[in-house]
């Protein structure tokens, strides 16, 4: 591994929900095995589990079959040093010879108990770290955007039609649908209900999920004002939160794309060896 020399090996296996990280120094030292929820909950719990080894003892592994839990791998890439295998067969692991002991061992162990074997094989262009965290900033950084900027709808909508976060998500691609186009109660009010019908049935797959007597109604009883220059804000509040959320999928989807092609066959590993 170049410079860099590990004594904490840890295998990541993922499924439902959740991860199972398993702890070792060794094949025959399992340092601990536990599974963590995929969450921030989760990821301070496995961070603190973690907190007595130096973080730069630490070499973490997963499958490429993980690359698409971007919040873990964002996660994990921000705080430790990792390697992405590609999916592991059993004659590929040197480990099968320590799989059958007392207690079965799990798919975890298996990943870390390669990455121990395999360790001096790894160059250091097999960790995904400086480029890879680069895209991890930037999506966390249009995160943080996207969570501004629906906060910002939520207060504009506070003042142009009060009284519809009660009865829909304000945030759902429908309703931002429909607000570009009616922007407050009182756009609402001055729109006909046959042109609210109008809307509706050319709204095909993205109609807001109440329905246009219900929201006509509700707009006619509005407390709202009207504020001309913020049916604007909210139209552009809109539009930016909606270029974010763009931002964001192609940010993850490099961070997939980037763990999948650099994720390392062991088997050429083994052959190498």
């Amino acid at each position: 591994m170049d410079s860099k020399v590990f004594s904490v090996f840890v295998g990541i296996d993922v499924s439902n929900g959740n991860f199972n990280a398993c702890v070792i120094h060794n094949p025959n030292s399992i340092i601990f095995e536990k599974d963590f929820e995929i969450s921030n909950q989760g990821f301070s719990s496995f961070a603190e589990s973690l907190s007595s080894f130096p973080k730069d003892s630490i070499v973490l592994t997963l499958e490429s079959t993980a690359c698409n839990q971007v919040n873990l791998l964002s996660f994990l890439v921000k705080d430790f040093s990792c390697v992405a295998f590609k999916p592991l067969n059993v004659k590929d692991s040197p480990c099968d010879s320590f799989r059958k002991t007392e207690n079965e061992k799990s798919h975890a162990y298996s990943i870390a108990c390669t990455l121990f074997y395999f360790q001096e094989q790894l160059s250091s262009s097999s960790f995904l770290d400086t480029e890879f965290r680069d895209v991890v900033i930037e999506r966390e950084r249009v995160i943080q955007e996207i969570s501004e900027s629906k906060s910002e709808i939520k207060q504009l909508l506070i003042v142009l039609f009060p009284e519809l976060e009660r009865f829909t998500n304000i945030y759902s691609d429908s309703t931002l649908e429909f607000l570009l186009s009616f922007p407050s109660a009182k756009a609402i009010q001055k729109t006909s209900l046959e042109a609210l019908k109008a809307y509706y049935s050319e709204a095909i797959g993205r109609e807001p999920n109440i329905s246009p007597v219900f929201l006509k109604e509700l707009a006619d009883n509005s407390i709202a004002q009207y504020w001309p220059l913020n049916e604007k804000l909210l139209i552009h509040e809109i539009e930016r939160l909606r270029l974010y959320q763009q931002q964001l999928k192609e940010y993850e989807g490099i961070l997939t794309q980037f763990c999948e092609c650099y994720s390392i066959d062991v088997s050429n590993l083994n052959n190498n060896g």
